[in-house]
């Protein structure tokens, strides 16, 4: 910096600092002060509710849940079976296997319980996000139906998985 200052005209400093500031300027004073876009990364009332749904199962209980990156058990500080895909991937962490397993189990395919085992999970959470993410239409897993139903609050639900024989 020093050695282009003294070369150049306090002209061109101006037109070059104005010129490599802008695509910064313009993207914050965009996403300040736009009312008609935004990014919402996680709902007070959705936590509220999936505290209330987890509030009598033990902090180092382990859930199978959706891989999103704004999961509202990750805002809790709750510990899922898999975290957000793409931390994973930028941290150079090998997930293709645990993404295997926690598919099958969210699905509820055959050998469902066998994964959940190995992914050492005690409780399946189901709210809006899993249902996107691994329900296919109408069809329910197959788990929803053998598992039992520890809590319900409005679209949240967690199921216990039983321990291993």
């Amino acid at each position: 910096y020093e050695v282009l200052r003294k070369h150049w005209s306090t002209w061109t400093q101006l037109v070059l600092l104005i010129s490599l500031s802008y695509g910064g300027i313009y993207a914050l004073s965009s996403s300040l002060f736009s009312t008609d876009e935004h990014i919402v990364l996680y709902s007070l009332g959705e936590i509220a509710n999936v505290k209330a749904a987890t509030l009598d199962i033990a902090p180092n209980a382990v859930f199978a849940s959706g891989t999103i990156y704004n999961h509202e058990l990750t805002a809790l500080g709750r510990n899922r079976a898999m975290g957000y895909e793409g931390h994973l991937w930028a941290h150079g962490i090998s997930y293709a296997d645990v993404k295997k397993k926690l598919s099958v189990l969210m699905k509820g395919e055959e050998h469902w319980l066998e994964s959940a085992h190995e992914l050492k999970v005690n409780y399946i959470f189901w709210g809006p996000r899993e249902r996107a993410e691994f329900q296919k239409g109408e069809i329910e897993p197959a788990w929803k139906i053998q598992l039992k139903n520890i809590s319900r609050v409005k679209d949240f639900e967690v199921y216990e998985v039983p321990a291993v024989p």
